[in-house]
C-alpha cells in the first residue's frame, strides 16, 4: 500500500522516520519475508492433504504476483509531490549512449572524468532529481567503458582523497591551467562535461564560461573535440599518458608534522592525516629539473612501510594556522559526540581531546612565522618563497635578518643557509610571501630510463615489459595507493613479491612508487642480461587480493556440497524425515 500513498501521508504516520525511504523498507522487509516463505514451506513437507502437490506452483505465483510493482514498472511511476520519493530511475539522453559507444572503441587503458563530480548527481531540468537529497547515482559515470565516477566520503582514507579534492577545487574555482596539470599527473586523458547537471551553485553563465575555458584548451592546441552533442561536451588531451611509468630519480619531501605538533608544541591529539602533502605540489615539483617521481614521508608514515632515505626537501609548516587547525578539531569532536549512536568508548576519547585542546598552550606571536623541523644538521640550503606581490624582502630566520632574491615565476630565494636538526623558525613580514620548500641538495644527472610497455591485462592485473635497463629505477603506477598492489613474476597467487613493503611508497602524492631492484629481478628470473650489458624482462603488477577469490569460490563450493551431501545423508536415516 505504501507504493500509492502520497509522501504526506507517509510523513505523518508514527515511526515515519523508519518508513520514509519505501526502497529501503522493503529490502529490509524482503529478509523477514524470505524467512517466513522458508519456515513455511518446509512445514508444508510435513502436511498430508490431497492438494498438496498444487501448493508449490500456488506459492510461486503469490511471489510473482506480489512482485508486481517491480516488474510491471508501477514501482516507478506517478511521482507524488513534485517528484517520485520511491525506487527512481533516470532514462540519460541518447547522445550518452552515443558517447559510450566511442568510447568502447577507445583504449581501455585510458582514463576519463565526467563533471560534475559525486556519486550522486542533481538535474537541471528534471524536478524529481533536483537539489539536495533529491539527487540520482551516477550510475553512468561507473559503468562507462572507461569508468571515471569520483565520490567523496565521510571517512575519507588515504592519499587518493587528496587529489580528488584537488580536482574539485580546481573545477570550483574554474583553474583549467590546475585541472589540466592535475590531469597530467593522474593520467587522465577525458574531460566529459554533462550540460544537463548541476554544477555546486553556478548559475548558466557559470556553467556555459567554465565550459569556454575547456575549449581554451582546444584553440591552444593542447586539447581536441572528442564529442559536442546535446547535453555532452567531452575534450581529450592529445599528450600521451600511461598509468604505469618508469623514472630515474625519487625526490623526498619531509614535513615531520608530527614532531612539530608533538615535540616542539606539545600537541598530541591532531592526527597526522590531517595535513595534506598534494598543495603546493605543482609549484613544488618544478622546483627539481627534469621528470622525477616525488614521494612524501608524511603520507608513507601513515599508508606505506617506505624505508626514507636523507630527505630532499623540507615542507614548511605554518604556526600561524595552528590555531585554525585546533579549533576545527575541537569542532570535529563536539560534532561526532552529537551522534547519539558513537560508540561511549569513542565519545569518551573524543572528550578527552577536547580537554587537551582547551588547556593547550601556544607560543606567542605566531603572525607570519613558520617552521622546518630537521632531521639533521644541513648546510648551503636553498628556500624557496612564493611572493607574487609581496611589497617586502625581508625576513627572520631563529632570529637572523635576511634578504629575499627575486628567483623569477614570482618566486624569491634565500641561498646558502646553514641550519641545525631540529625546529628551525622562519618569520615573514609581509602576508604576501608564502614559504615553499627547504631545498637541502641538489639533484645529479639522472641515469637513462628503461623503456616501459605497459599493458592492462585486466581490472586487477597489468603486464609490465622492461627493455634494456641499466640500473635501478623507479616505477610510478598512477592508482590510488594500496599496499596490495604487488609486483611478481608471473602474477599467481602464490608469487613471490618482487619489490618488498620496504620499497613501495606513495608516489606523486597519490599513487604507487616502487624502488626497483634489477638485482631482486635477476634473482627471481623476471629479466635477464642482454649481450649489451643491459637487462629485459616482463614482470606482473596485481591486485592480490583480487588472486583470492578463486579459490575462495573452490572452497566455499565444496563446503557447499559437504553440508548438502550431510543433510542428504541425515534425511536418509531418518524415515519420512521425522
Amino acid at each position: 500500500l505504501f507504493y500509492f500513498a502520497d509522501r504526506q501521508v507517509i510523513s505523518g504516520l508514527p515511526f515515519a522516520n523508519l518508513i520514509r525511504d519505501v526502497a529501503r523498507f522493503s529490502v529490509l522487509s524482503t529478509f523477514a519475508l524470505s524467512a517466513m516463505i522458508a519456515i513455511t514451506v518446509d512445514q508444508l513437507q510435513t502436511v498430508k492433504i490431497s492438494t498438496r502437490k498444487w501448493l508449490y506452483p500456488l506459492i510461486l505465483l503469490i511471489l510473482f504476483v506480489n512482485t508486481y510493482p517491480f516488474w510491471s514498472g508501477n514501482l516507478f511511476s506517478f511521482p507524488k509531490s513534485g517528484f517520485d520519493f520511491r525506487l527512481r530511475t533516470k532514462v540519460w539522453p541518447a547522445e550518452y549512449e552515443e558517447l559510450n559507444q566511442k568510447l568502447q572503441n577507445e583504449n581501455q587503458e585510458q582514463r576519463a572524468i565526467f563533471l560534475p563530480l559525486g556519486g550522486l548527481v542533481s538535474l537541471s531540468n528534471d524536478l524529481r532529481y533536483k537539489g539536495a537529497f533529491h539527487e540520482v547515482p551516477d550510475v553512468y559515470s561507473g559503468y562507462s567503458p572507461i569508468p571515471a565516477t569520483i565520490s567523496f566520503s565521510d571517512r575519507s582514507y588515504g592519499a587518493s582523497s587528496e587529489v580528488v579534492n584537488a580536482i574539485d577545487q580546481s573545477i570550483k574555482n574554474q583553474d583549467i591551467d590546475q585541472l589540466e596539470y592535475l590531469s597530467t599527473l593522474t593520467k587522465i586523458n577525458f574531460i566529459v562535461i554533462r550540460r544537463d547537471m548541476d554544477f555546486y551553485d553556478w548559475d548558466e553563465d557559470q556553467k556555459l564560461d567554465f565550459e569556454d575555458k575547456l575549449k581554451s584548451l582546444v584553440a591552444s592546441g593542447r586539447a581536441e573535440v572528442y564529442m559536442d552533442q546535446g547535453e555532452i561536451y567531452a575534450i581529450k588531451f592529445k599528450s600521451e599518458k600511461n598509468i604505469i611509468d618508469a623514472q630515474s630519480q625519487l625526490v623526498e619531501i619531509n614535513s615531520n608534522s608530527g614532531k612539530i605538533l608533538s615535540d616542539y608544541l606539545d600537541i598530541r591529539f591532531i592526527s597526522l592525516g590531517k595535513f595534506k602533502e598534494i598543495d603546493q605540489y605543482r609549484l613544488i615539483s618544478g622546483l627539481f629539473p627534469d621528470q622525477n617521481l616525488f614521494t612524501y614521508n608524511q603520507q608513507n608514515s601513515i599508508l606505506s612501510s617506505f624505508v626514507q632515505n636523507t630527505p630532499d626537501g623540507y615542507k614548511f609548516f605554518s604556526l600561524e594556522n595552528v590555531r585554525d587547525t585546533i579549533l576545527l578539531q575541537k569542532w570535529s569532536y563536539y560534532q561526532q559526540n552529537l551522534n547519539l549512536k558513537l560508540d561511549e568508548g569513542i565519545k569518551k576519547e573524543n572528550r578527552k581531546s577536547i580537554l587537551a585542546i582547551e588547556s593547550a598552550s601556544l607560543p606567542a606571536n605566531l603572525s607570519g612565522k613558520y617552521i622546518v623541523y630537521l632531521n639533521e644538521d644541513v648546510e648551503n640550503s636553498v628556500a624557496y618563497f612564493e611572493s607574487k606581490s609581496a611589497e617586502s624582502n625581508k625576513l627572520k630566520i631563529n632570529g637572523k635578518n635576511y634578504l629575499l632574491k627575486p628567483a623569477g615565476d614570482g618566486l624569491s630565494v634565500v641561498e646558502a643557509l646553514n641550519l641545525s636538526k631540529g625546529p628551525n623558525i622562519f618569520q615573514v613580514s609581509d602576508k604576501n610571501i608564502v614559504p615553499l620548500l627547504l631545498k637541502t641538495k641538489g639533484l645529479p644527472v639522472g641515469d637513462a630510463i628503461p623503456k616501459i610497455t605497459p599493458k592492462k591485462l585486466n581490472a586487477s592485473e597489468y603486464s609490465i615489459k622492461i627493455e634494456n635497463a641499466k640500473n635501478d629505477f623507479y616505477l610510478n603506477f598512477a592508482e590510488n595507493f594500496n599496499s596490495y598492489w604487488r609486483i611478481t613474476k608471473k602474477g599467481g597467487l602464490l608469487d613471490k613479491e618482487l619489490v618488498p613493503a620496504g620499497n613501495h611508497f606513495v608516489s606523486n602524492g597519490f599513487g604507487n612508487g616502487y624502488r626497483i631492484k634489477l638485482n631482486d629481478l635477476e634473482k627471481a628470473g623476471a629479466v635477464s642480461k642482454n649481450s649489451a650489458g643491459t637487462f629485459s624482462g616482463e614482470v606482473r603488477l596485481v591486485f592480490w587480493p583480487e588472486k583470492t577469490i578463486l579459490p575462495g569460490l573452490v572452497v566455499t563450493s565444496l563446503s557447499l556440497l559437504v553440508i548438502l551431501y550431510l543433510l542428504f545423508a541425515q534425511r536418509k536415516e531418518v524415515p519420512n524425515g521425522k
